[in-house]
């Protein structure tokens, strides 16, 4: 959810553009006062715009995020493929980013390409993983950027084993973005932050709240507990954002957070189940929550995480 930078300069929103120039912007309380009243309606049908337009018409991508970092709208994807000749396709990228257009928003554009024109791997892969398989082997799974200062920018990361033909999640972590005119570039300062039974950190999306200066990853819980049904909400302070022992953990049973983290009970963690979770049983699909300056509130859109799901609206 972005919108074009009319306020930048108006005292009254000194959160309306974090990189203090005219661009995108992320929309965060006090901006302004909207009129709308709650709960949403729609005033009329929607209006499908159709897919996004690429530079490329071969590129083929899943998922598909938005955020803005440095006034850019940057748009994050999961596995990205390129159709070849013949009717299929090849492999590019684990995950791939590209710049949105602000003059025509399905419009994106892939600043980052390799000499067939395929989209190159945004997330790095480290030297470890590099010499262990490549992108033969692992993928960085990335959600939606976040930008907590000018021009520095958050995204939460999975990293996958697809050694044996399926995905492995071993764990979760964060880079750190900064983007301009040519694209947004990710760092990786550490592996994993989070192991394989601890919740998926970051998969659902993330929200950082400038009131407080802390950013919500919602995460679904781990596979390897059988909780992938469930969404758990952490919390952190977005300058800590790569300090683990940071971060504080929402229990839904107790309506309290907690320093402890989720996991099987081995290595200091303690035993998750259904009663922390914030969303249960499918149903909260891959959303970020977002202020809405229209309605003065925190919302998602969403669909429930199973097929054929409405797009369902909470505040």
């Amino acid at each position: 959810v972005a919108g074009l930078d009319a306020g930048a300069g108006d005292s009254s929103a000194p959160d309306a553009a974090l990189s203090g120039k005219p661009g995108a912007v992320y929309p965060q309380p006090g901006q302004r006062m909207g009129p709308g009243v709650l709960p949403a309606k729609l005033a009329s049908e929607p209006e499908y715009l159709g897919p996004l337009v690429y530079d490329n018409p071969n590129i083929l991508r899943d998922l598909g995020y938005s955020g803005v970092v440095n006034g850019q709208v940057v748009w994050t994807f999961g596995d990205t493929l390129l159709k070849t000749a013949n009717g299929g396709s090849t492999f590019t990228a684990s995950d791939s980013v590209a710049l949105g257009d602000l003059d025509q928003p399905t419009h994106v554009h892939d600043k980052n390409v390799g000499a067939n024109g395929g989209p190159q791997q945004w997330i790095p892969l480290t030297a470890e993983e590099q010499a262990a398989g490549g992108l033969s082997k692992f993928a960085e799974g990335g959600t939606n950027v976040v930008e907590y200062e000018p021009n520095k920018g958050l995204v939460w990361l999975l990293k996958n084993d697809r050694s044996s033909g399926s995905d492995g999640i071993i764990g979760a972590g964060v880079a750190t973005v900064a983007a301009d005119e040519n694209g947004a570039h990710a760092t990786r300062s550490m592996d994993a932050l989070w192991g394989p039974k601890e919740p998926f950190w970051g998969d659902i999306g993330v929200t950082y709240n400038a009131m407080d200066q802390h950013v919500y990853v919602f995460g679904h819980g781990s596979t390897a507990l059988d909780l992938k049904a469930n969404v758990y909400l952490a919390k952190v302070p977005a300058a800590r954002a790569t300090d683990v022992d940071a971060y504080r953990y929402w229990d839904q049973s107790k309506k309290a957070w907690t320093a402890q983290r989720y996991g099987d009970g081995q290595n200091g963690t303690q035993s998750y189940s259904s009663s922390q979770a914030i969303f249960t049983y499918a149903s909260h699909g891959q959303s970020n929550a977002f202020w809405s300056n229209h309605y003065n509130t925190w919302m998602f859109v969403y669909g429930g995480d199973y097929g054929a799901s409405d797009v369902l609206v909470s505040s």
